[in-house]
């Protein structure tokens, strides 16, 4: 069996992060008692990431993840790529070890918000807070026999485009159900419409249909927003 080369690993855990919503987030619950155990704690979270694959989360202080994160910021965080497929253990899988730490960068907000506008409405309350996570090591399961640990610093990709993406953004927006044509998207949301560009990268352009999310992947990671529209163009049309 020939494995992939750890680039192709790289951009895999890449890929699973940038098109997923949402991950198992474990953090450690202290002890109730002196002599009692901590336990591992496992909870569903809605996720976005910086332009750099940076992972990126909204919780509340009240939450009971959040006062976990509050004593010890180590957590991990589960992506799963498996969905739709008949075995789902031949799928890929993500594992990522760092720490979550809040952080008031207004890109890392509007980008979550972009990614989770429902969440506008309560993420300007006073208890909730934009975290970072600050990816240390990934472990990979991409497949049978396709198992590899990754630091993060291998994962983490520079960010040209962060600040000028809403302009990006704008310039796509009316294009979102011909891109998500091109990348095959099917919506499956009840109340789901229109696609709409939400992000774009030089990797790929993250969309959004009401309850659906997706991702149309550039064929390879472009170096100026010029090049966008003629990757675009070079794209077959189903």
């Amino acid at each position: 069996m020939t494995l992939p080369e750890t680039s192709e690993y790289r951009e895999l855990v890449q890929r699973l992060i940038r098109a997923t919503d949402r991950a198992s987030l474990s953090t450690m619950l202290p002890a109730a008692t002196e002599n009692a155990e901590a336990w591992p704690f496992g909870s569903l979270v809605m996720m976005a990431c910086d332009q750099d694959a940076t992972p990126i989360l909204l919780m509340s202080d009240l939450s009971e993840h959040a006062r976990n994160l509050a004593r010890d910021p180590r957590a991990s965080l589960l992506i799963d790529g498996t969905f739709g497929l008949t075995d789902s253990l031949t799928g890929p899988r993500v594992t990522l070890l760092g720490r979550a730490i809040p952080d008031a960068d207004p890109i890392l907000r509007r980008r979550y918000l972009s990614r989770h506008p429902r969440a506008d409405f309560y993420a300007g309350f006073a208890d909730f807070r934009i975290y970072r996570f600050t990816l240390e090591r990934c472990h990979l399961i991409a497949g049978f026999g396709k198992v590899r640990w990754l630091d993060g610093n291998e994962v983490i990709a520079d960010a040209p485009w962060r600040e000028i993406e809403p302009v990006l953004v704008e310039r796509f927006a009316d294009q979102g159900d011909a891109i998500a044509k091109r990348a095959g998207l099917v919506i499956r949301g009840k109340k789901s419409t229109h696609w709409q560009v939400v992000g774009v990268d030089p990797e790929g352009i993250d969309l959004r249909a009401g309850g659906d999310v997706g991702r149309y992947h550039f064929p390879s990671r472009l170096t100026t927003p010029e090049q966008i529209e003629a990757a675009l163009r070079s794209a077959e049309i189903g």
